[in-house]
């Protein structure tokens, strides 16, 4: 029992929540909400355009991201060398490191990126403009 409570307490609380949102397509939704707003602004005035700019909503997923997924690259290579006896410099074993980073960087930051930068969104949302109107919306079901 120890064990799990400590398991649990490592995860953001809203991890459930967020995942939910994933799975569902809101977060795809208000995303593609504020990318329009954003190469093409007309409702949110000029202090919401910069806190969605802000890369503090999505750089260090960003590079976390980046990081572990290289690692996860040369690990997946290193055993390919391991049990298939691959050479380290063939092109099928870089080839390998590559899809394998690539889609773990794919997965761990449309999560983690969701995680942080919905914060940012959350906060625009809870305003009284006409682009938070918009947004809030967007999030009530059809």
């Amino acid at each position: 029992r120890f064990l799990i409570s400590k398991h649990t307490q490592m995860w953001p609380k809203d991890w459930g929540r967020r995942s939910r949102e994933i799975g569902s397509g809101y977060s795809y939704v208000l995303v593609r909400a504020v990318v329009q707003e954003l190469q093409h602004p007309s409702l949110a005035n000029e202090q919401e355009l910069q806190e969605l700019r802000n890369p503090r909503g999505y750089v260090r997923p960003l590079l976390t991201s980046l990081v572990s997924a290289v690692g996860v690259s040369y690990l997946s290579r290193c055993l390919l060398i391991a049990h298939r006896n691959q050479v380290a410099s063939s092109p099928r074993n870089r080839l390998v490191g590559f899809i394998v980073g690539s889609t773990y960087f794919s997965l761990l930051f449309s999560f983690s990126g969701w995680l942080h930068y919905s914060k940012v969104i959350e906060a625009v949302m809870l305003r009284e403009t006409p682009f938070a109107h918009r947004l809030r919306n967007l999030a009530l079901p059809c």
